[in-house]
């Protein structure tokens, strides 16, 4: 969320902005409203402009409930304020100590009116771009923001704003107000430059020893247990292919190298996921869960692996809800597996982020051919170009992929200047209209 909260005392009366950043799905950006002018306060794209910006990071991910996971430590890395305590975020504002306040949502206390802060803004939010506008009350919720021009969207990806202007399409026509339409729907790449000072460097063997999913390990998310059983065939039906010998009665699998292929799970099993007992021996594993990871192990591991795999096994992930594994692998410069869908969807990707793979060749036949050295889609397809972002749904102008070259540090860049573009225009808004 996104809060000017100046003149709360003795100015004109008005009610908090707030902008919502729901984790990996959607953003709402509220901009304040001073009196009858409307008059926008925001100061910003000056070298003078000072604003007093807070982070009010209230998610369970750290403090007292997650200490593991360094949350807060990773937060005040990127930011150089600790994340402002709840309980005082009412009492800061009231007190005029703050210009902006940026508050993720994604959290069930707002769900529950969370420490007073959602009285005053009189909302609520939701988790998921598929529960976006499913409820009677949503327009009810968002028309007094939509009707005053204080009311931007911002999602993470072109595929979850679609979605999102259906929504707001659907209200247009049922209230028949004009408003809905002004409303602006805009993307973002979610990608940053995570405090990786203690990570290892990545580094590029130009083997495929190391694949990984990441996210909850639960079968109505991703194909886990589709992979796994695809895997365990694999494996079987040609051992060597995958650094490994098949013996013994019961049949063990036993590495013939010092890197043979290895999966890794990154994420709980909290849906309990049937593994098959010939991966997951206890000596020599081909399948690692790694469950309980700190945000510094998180980026570690994928930074270390060869590959990830999206093994997406429901439509959502493609049409409205953004999966952080997409970003995370860019951020970490591990290739992501990538099919046409996931292009069409994730329109920020473009070399050297992703590995082409036919929606006709699966997962692991795509593994087993990058391990011999033929990339999938040459392989399916020979000299025929791969697939990419079509240019109509690009995230980057054509002038930028140019400019990216074939390195991951270049891509980045420009991921980050369109991002500041996006962000620069919403406050411009913001301070330039009426």
């Amino acid at each position: 969320m996104l809060f000017d909260p100046r003149t709360r005392n003795g100015g004109a009366a008005r009610r908090l902005a707030p902008a919502f950043m729901l984790a990996f799905v959607l953003a709402f950006i509220v901009f304040p409203w001073f009196g009858g002018d409307r008059t926008r306060k925001i100061l910003v794209g000056s070298p003078s402009s000072s604003l007093r910006v807070a982070v009010y990071e209230p998610t369970p991910y750290h403090g007292a409930y997650r200490p593991n996971w360094e949350f807060g430590d990773i937060l005040a890395d990127i930011h150089p304020q600790a994340p402002l305590n709840p309980e005082l975020l009412g009492k800061a504002i009231q007190n005029n100590e703050y210009d902006v306040v940026f508050i993720n949502s994604c959290d069930p206390k707002f769900q529950n009116r969370g420490h007073g802060v959602l009285d005053a803004l009189n909302n609520s939010t939701v988790h998921e771009g598929d529960f976006f506008g499913i409820q009677k009350m949503d327009p009810e919720i968002y028309a007094p923001w939509a009707e005053s021009d204080r009311l931007d969207v911002l999602t993470l990806g072109s595929h979850t704003g679609q979605e999102v202007r259906r929504t707001i399409g659907r209200w247009a026509e049922e209230t028949r107000s004009t408003a809905w339409e002004r409303v602006p729907v805009l993307d973002w790449a979610p990608v940053f430059d995570p405090p990786l000072s203690r990570v290892p460097r990545k580094v590029v063997t130009g083997r495929f020893d190391k694949a990984a999913i990441i996210g909850r390990i639960q079968q109505s998310s991703r194909d886990y247990e589709g992979v796994m059983r695809e895997l365990e065939q694999a494996i079987l039906a040609d051992p060597p292919a995958w650094g490994y010998k098949v013996e013994g009665i019961p049949q063990r699998i036993i590495p013939i190298e010092d890197s043979p292929f290895t999966l890794h799970f990154i994420g709980l099993n909290e849906h309990k996921v049937e593994f098959p007992p010939l991966l997951v021996a206890e000596e020599n594993p081909v399948v690692v869960v790694h469950p309980k990871v700190t945000n510094v192990e998180y980026y570690s591991l994928i930074r270390s692996m060869d590959i990830v795999l999206p093994a997406f096994n429901t439509d959502a992930y493609y049409k409205v809800r953004s999966s952080a594994s997409i970003p995370a692998a860019i951020m970490c410069e591990t290739p992501l597996l990538a099919s046409r869908r996931l292009l069409e969807s994730y329109t920020y990707l473009h070399s050297p982020s992703y590995i082409a793979n036919p929606l006709s060749t699966t997962t692991v036949r795509a593994i087993e051919q990058l391990r011999a050295g033929q990339q999938p889609w040459q392989a399916a397809y020979g000299a025929a170009p791969a697939p990419t972002v079509p240019a109509a749904k690009a995230f980057l102008s054509p002038s930028r992929w140019w400019n990216t070259g074939d390195t991951f540090a270049r891509y980045k860049a420009a991921l980050r200047a369109r991002n500041v573009e996006i962000f620069e225009g919403m406050l411009h808004r913001a301070t330039t209209s009426k």
